[in-house]
């Protein structure tokens, strides 16, 4: 019979767990029987093993062998359970095999053979066919799988990402909760309770590598066929000629609602199953996922909750800014580096400055963000009416808030941030920034020149401090101009960082009308201001930043005057 060494495997398979312990194990096959004898046999009973490992017992009922012809036979039994670890690591190499798709070697060795008695089901034992058959080996094929996908779904619940200029394409990555749903392609338990995995990430649209991920392995925690995971500051590798393709993976993170990416690679588990602990290598991975995306920062308005101008020098007012920005997405972003913004007004194509975030992080929901905004106008009559706005106290100034060009000095998230656009307002100084003026009412030279001694009380809303170089104010009462203060001071005249001054004596040119109230002595009154002056911001009038001030009050309390001779 050639020791059937044409035996041709059909199919391999697990199918469940058996009532006697271990797995289930059935082998389809058919051989060529090249003789002109025949032969029927009423049971054989085979031992396959791989690599020298015995993997259990099959057996064949009811063989028929006709003479030159195809023999078909079903091999039933039993994949024992192992205790040996050298025996478990082959078999969970054999079922690695399997699963990858190759074909495993496995040598069957014959153990017994009886012949078919006269009674039905019958079996006798004749002793040269038993002691012939035991010396039957035979190497035979196990077909591997064929598109078995075990792992058919990944969820991140959720996700951060680290970067810096050094790593900015091998980012630092975390998640609490990595959620895998797996199928399991045999039909014995099987309970997967390790695993470490090598994934890729590729672009959901021509599926380019993207970016690799290597975890190592971690016990997991099970719910049905779903496996949960989390890793802390593992590191993403991006693919040297992927560069491209991540960089518009994370600006459209960053600016869409929903994001696809597909998960390639493969994983090794460890599972426990009915013939003990095995180990399975390389399952392959290759699903889509969709991410929940930041969407442009757009789904609750950002709000400036403070402004502090805390310096300036010749090139800017420097203005510290915290800024509440929420992100929709459970995807955390952190930066180890500098963000800059443009700030504009809408409607206007030129800008006020840039705003720069260090070290960045966005994580879900509310984020309170500080900034230094350099106050830098590229038009300065745009600059100019900010300023006026902001100083006389509206409730909400709409500003720009957009990526620049240079958006930041880490590479692979310079696509994202330059495409972002914030619509945002900016609540104008709520201290009124006049608090009093004296006037002091010469009566000769009220009568003679038309003129008295003023000094004006002025409130810093800045931290910094404010040097006054002129002072033009215009004073009306019940819609008549009273008196108007024009004039260089000559005097220092610096106002602390958020506190007020008095300016030096300076001399104010009176109205008719006010001459009328000036004779009647010591009044007050709450007068309407019309205010502008030049003034530098910062440590000193040599070095800080110009700023022209166009400012109204109305009901300028305790305008003080008296009557003096002289």
């Amino acid at each position: 019979f050639d020791g059937l060494q044409q035996t041709r495997v059909e199919s391999f398979d697990l199918p469940g767990d058996h009532p006697d312990g271990g797995i289930r194990l059935d082998i389809k096959a058919s051989f060529d029987n090249p003789s002109t004898i025949g032969i029927e046999l009423g049971a054989v009973e085979f031992e396959p093993r791989f690599k020298g490992t015995p993997l259990g017992l099959v057996t064949v009922l009811g063989l028929q062998m006709k003479p030159e012809a195809t023999a078909s036979m079903t091999m039933s039994g039993q994949m024992k359970p192992q205790t040996d670890a050298d025996d478990l690591a082959r078999v969970s190499e054999l079922m690695s095999l399997f699963i990858s798709g190759k074909d495993v070697p496995v040598t069957v060795h014959g153990r017994s053979a009886k012949a078919m008695g006269e009674r039905p089901g019958e079996l006798l034992e004749v002793e040269w066919l038993n002691a012939a058959f035991q010396q039957l080996e035979l190497s035979i094929s196990l077909p591997g799988s064929e598109g078995m996908d075990i792992i058919e779904g990944i969820s991140l619940e959720d996700m951060s990402l680290e970067f810096s200029p050094e790593t900015a394409y091998a980012p630092r990555m975390s998640s609490k909760d990595i959620a895998a749903t797996y199928k399991n392609p045999f039909g014995f338990s099987l309970g997967i309770h390790k695993i470490k995995e090598d994934i890729e990430l590729l672009s959901a649209g021509d599926e380019t590598p993207m970016a690799s991920l290597q975890l190592p392995l971690q016990t997991v925690e099970s719910e049905g066929q779903v496996i949960h995971t989390s890793f802390d500051n593992a590191t993403m590798t991006v693919f040297g000629n992927a560069h491209g393709a991540f960089d518009q993976f994370v600006a459209d993170l960053t600016v869409k609602s929903e994001q696809a990416v597909i998960f390639g690679g493969k994983v090794d588990t460890v599972a426990r199953t009915p013939i003990g602990e095995v180990t399975l290598l390389g399952i392959p991975i290759h699903t889509q996922t969709v991410l929940e995306g930041l969407n442009g920062l757009k789904d609750v308005p950002t709000k400036v909750l403070s402004v502090d101008v805390t310096g300036g020098n010749h090139d800017y007012l420097s203005i510290e800014l915290v800024v509440l920005m929420t992100n929709p997405s459970k995807i955390q972003i952190a930066t180890r580096g500098y963000i800059r913004f443009n700030v504009g007004v809408p409607g206007h194509s030129g800008n006020l400055g840039q705003a720069v975030l260090r070290d960045l992080q966005l994580a879900h929901g509310e984020n309170e963000v500080k900034a230094i905004f350099q106050f830098r106008p590229t038009d300065a009559s745009l600059g100019q009416d900010f300023l006026a706005r902001y100083l006389r106290g509206e409730p909400e100034i709409p500003v720009v808030i957009a990526g620049a060009d240079d958006a930041t000095n880490i590479p692979s998230l310079r696509r994202a941030f330059s495409s972002l656009a914030l619509d945002s307002t900016i609540a104008g100084n709520q201290e009124q920034l006049l608090v009093e003026c004296h006037a002091h009412v010469p009566l000769l030279t009220v009568l003679w020149k038309g003129k008295v001694r003023a000094e004006v009380v002025v409130h810093n809303p800045f931290k910094a401090d404010m040097h006054v170089l002129e002072i033009s104010t215009k004073v009306t009462y019940k819609g008549k101009t009273m008196c108007e203060v024009v004039g260089m001071v000559t005097e220092n005249f610096t106002i602390p960082g958020d506190s007020t001054g008095q300016s030096p004596t300076l001399e104010m040119e009176i109205d008719k009308n006010f001459s009328k109230l000036s004779l009647a002595g010591r009044f007050e009154i709450s007068a309407d201001v019309t205010f502008s002056g030049k003034a530098v911001v910062g440590e000193s009038p040599e070095t800080g930043y110009p700023l022209t001030v166009d400012y109204k009050q109305e009901g300028l309390k305790y305008f003080y005057t008296e009557l003096q001779l002289l």
